[in-house]
């Protein structure tokens, strides 16, 4: 089953949270309340391990997403974007308290079982889609590869232009040109 308006929201607050432009309590409290496979293992699997439970803090900092995880995040909002329905069995696998009860346990012996297990029902490298095909296919989407919105963060929405505040002045997104300044990307789709 495919939540639409689910996916879009866990796909916008995704892209929000990576960005550092809300909390990761703001993010819970947002999350959308969902019967798609998809929304809860994106966000158990790619989301929650990314945030510390015990103080509301944003993903910046000490707390920034390294490159590679901000690729597997914008594979996952790309994922969200598309009507493709979740293919993979959960993982862990249900209940998840007993799993990770007998992961340690065995030392991790039996994570690592169920993770070789796991990643043989599909192509993991291109997980939360279960084909390569079916991610190239997204990926060629016009509507998600053609068109790209610039993020601004505390700038308001996401937006081919952005005025000035306070001034009339309009400042433009061009196309791909080289950052006039250095530091790390704040986009999430930062690949």
């Amino acid at each position: 089953m495919i939540d639409r308006a689910s996916r879009d929201a866990l796909a916008e607050l995704a892209r929000h949270f990576v960005a550092g432009r809300i909390t990761n309590d703001q993010l819970e409290g947002r999350l959308p309340n969902s019967n798609d496979c998809a929304i809860h293992e994106i966000w158990w699997n790619a989301l929650w391990g990314l945030y510390d439970d015990f103080y509301e803090h944003r993903l910046v900092g000490r707390h920034y997403v390294p490159r590679d995880s901000r690729t597997d995040l914008a594979r996952c909002i790309l994922f969200l974007k598309t009507d493709l329905e979740y293919e993979w069995t959960p993982y862990p696998p249900e209940p998840k308290l007993l799993t990770m009860l007998l992961s340690l346990a065995t030392l991790g012996f039996a994570n690592r079982v169920m993770a070789r297990h796991w990643r043989q029902q599909g192509d993991s490298s291109v997980w939360p889609f279960f084909r390569e095909a079916d991610y190239r296919g997204a990926l060629e989407r016009p509507s998600v590869s053609r068109v790209r919105l610039l993020t601004i963060v505390g700038g308001g929405r996401d937006a081919w232009s952005v005025w000035r505040r306070g001034s009339r002045e309009r400042l433009w997104a061009r196309g791909a040109c080289p950052a006039w300044s250095c530091g790390p990307s704040t986009s999430p789709l930062d690949g």
